[in-house]
């Protein structure tokens, strides 16, 4: 997702109490890039998670997206196509699909 979101883009990836190895991970991958910022903060749920992230944000619209989802490569660029052709859009809706990865047949 981060090729998709060019600066002054920010991602806020909020590590919500993690056990294992993701902080050091996330650490690690972006440590590079200014544009994300990376937040460690007890386990409180995903509210608290969010509510977290959305206090940082800057920028005008915010997108909210879990570990479990799978984001389309052109996503963030038809969200700035469509928000650049209409200006005044406050809620941008898109489709989502469904699917078991733990389907064994």
């Amino acid at each position: 997702m981060l090729k998709q979101i060019p600066e002054p883009n920010e991602l806020i990836v909020i590590n919500d109490g993690s056990s294992d190895s993701t902080l050091a991970l996330l650490e690690e991958q972006y440590a590079d890039h200014r544009h994300v910022k990376i937040v460690a903060i007890p386990n409180g749920g995903l509210g608290n998670a969010r509510d977290t992230g959305i206090a940082m944000a800057r920028g005008k619209f915010i997108f909210c997206c879990d570990p479990d989802d799978i984001v389309c490569d052109d996503f963030f660029n038809e969200l700035a196509r469509v928000t650049s052709q209409h200006p005044q859009l406050e809620l941008f809706c898109f489709n989502s699909a469904m699917f078991d990865d733990h389907n064994s047949s």
